[in-house]
């Protein structure tokens, strides 16, 4: 070997040397987040397996990235891994995939992503069209947030910064371009995929306030322009909306646009004034905004009402447990009660008539608490037969006249079954802060005594919490 080819040997040693030792004294770089997930995936990945009641949630995208959100009771590893696999498996041949047996699953793609849920029983065929119209929806969200960031930079369809929050704060920036697009105040109407109404969630500066949770009739122009996908005008507010209402300040008129994303219409921006003006004034900046702006309050949409099922009980429809937590979180000092309630001798009623009957009286109870709640009240179903009424800004005593007034309505509206008028009785445990408790966390141990006072000294009656220990539970009810 000459000489120079040793000293080339040695100096490619070196250079060898020296870049695998950088490489090791060198810290790692966290890995680069895939554009294809939002931050807060794990997030919607749980809203969407509590909404369906599932087991887990997989998804997958192209560049490996995976999450999987499961049952905090937690799931085999097996049933996870074939999860994972058949999303994967979606993800490579673009069909649906299912799987049925004790953990039933289920495997979609939606654009650029991959989805699995596993069922925690065997699901009915509309559990799983629901289910798959779910991650569907979810996956759209993904796929279409690449090219909206895209879009966001470009002129004057520009999506404001603040409507990449949530749902109000991108109604609000909505409804606020609009205005300075048209020169004219806007209202932002979004259909609940739940209740399948209308209504408006949002308004601009200069609109009326009064019209935030109205509802748009089956025949109005807002309903029209969401069928026909095309600006629809309305020379007045019963043109607009389906409905007059007499407490108007000013007769409405208005042009609406559809808004919706590549699968449907799920909602409509008005504008109010003259159509014709309106027309030449936003039709084309602003339809360009909304189509760009579509596939965004789509998503937020679809995870506002993921959120909404999720704490939703799905037979009576009212708030569930986990909504009450919610709403008791927020509670920051004042008066404050919490009203238990159980529906007595419960058993008997499923026995004799059977359990369907025993749910068309669930039914007929939650329908009872939704006529005696105020604005800021709330009526929960805590599982089985037992409800909850939580009410904030109220007295001890103002809570036990609406504990009375529920009982009384209860014992005085027969439940109708099958031709039968059933008597129904309930029993009714008050609790309040500070009357009865210090701290709102132990409102409904007392509350839950409270109610157990209430069937052992003859059900049918209402008691107020003592302020002592809370008792347990001895037997049924």
């Amino acid at each position: 070997m000459t000489t120079a080819a040793l000293l080339i040997g040695i100096l490619a040693l070196a250079v060898a040397a020296g870049y695998l030792l950088g490489r090791r004294a060198r810290p790692m770089s966290a890995p680069r987040p895939d554009p294809l997930l939002p931050s807060d995936i794990d997030h919607l990945a749980d809203l969407v397996r509590r909404a369906n009641r599932g087991l887990a949630v997989s998804i997958v995208t192209p560049g490996r990235s995976q999450v999987t959100a499961t049952h905090p009771r937690g799931i085999s590893s097996a049933v996870v891994e074939r999860a994972e696999a058949m999303a994967r498996l979606a993800l490579s041949d673009g069909r649906t995939h299912m799987v049925r047996g004790a953990d039933t699953t289920l495997a979609v793609r939606s654009g650029d992503v991959a989805l699995a849920f596993v069922f925690a029983s065997p699901p009915e065929d509309d559990a799983v069209d629901r289910v798959a119209a779910d991650l569907r929806r979810l996956g759209d969200g993904f796929t279409q947030q690449r090219e909206r960031e895209e879009r966001a930079e470009h002129g004057p369809r520009r999506i404001p910064a603040t409507a990449r929050d949530s749902l109000d704060s991108a109604v609000a920036a909505v409804c606020e371009a609009a205005r300075e697009l048209a020169d004219a105040p806007a209202a932002i109407l979004i259909r609940n995929p739940i209740s399948q109404t209308v209504r408006v969630v949002g308004v601009s500066n200069g609109a009326d306030r009064r019209l935030i949770g109205t509802s748009a009739a089956p025949d109005s122009a807002v309903i029209h322009a969401m069928k026909e996908g095309m600006p629809v005008p309305g020379m007045s507010a019963a043109e607009l909306f389906g409905h007059y209402r007499s407490d108007r300040r000013r007769e409405e008129r208005g042009l609406v646009f559809p808004i919706g994303d590549s699968r449907r219409w799920f909602g409509a921006l008005v504008l109010f004034g003259r159509p014709d003006a309106l027309r030449e004034r936003a039709d084309t900046d602003l339809t360009a905004m909304l189509a760009d702006l579509g596939s965004h309050l789509g998503y937020l949409a679809d995870v506002r009402a993921a959120e909404t099922r999720a704490m939703t009980d799905e037979l009576t429809g009212l708030p569930n447990r986990r909504a009450l937590d919610k709403a008791i979180a927020l509670y920051d000092e004042g008066d404050a009660a919490l009203l238990c309630l159980d529906v007595d001798r419960f058993k008997q009623l499923n026995d004799r008539y059977g359990h369907v009957a025993g749910d068309a009286a669930l039914i007929h109870l939650a329908s009872l608490l939704r006529q005696s709640l105020r604005d800021r009240d709330l009526a929960v179903r805590m599982g089985g037969e037992e409800f909850a009424l939580w009410l904030p800004d109220t007295p001890a005593g103002e809570a036990r006249e609406v504990a009375e007034r529920v009982r009384r309505m209860v014992a005085e509206t027969p439940f109708l079954w099958s031709g039968q008028d059933i008597a129904m009785t309930c029993s009714v445990g008050v609790a309040a802060v500070p009357h009865t408790t210090r701290g709102v966390t132990n409102l409904y141990p007392a509350a839950d005594a409270a109610l157990y006072r209430a069937k052992e000294r003859g059900r049918n009656r209402v008691e107020v919490a003592t302020g002592g220990r809370a008792e347990g539970r001895k037997g049924g009810r």
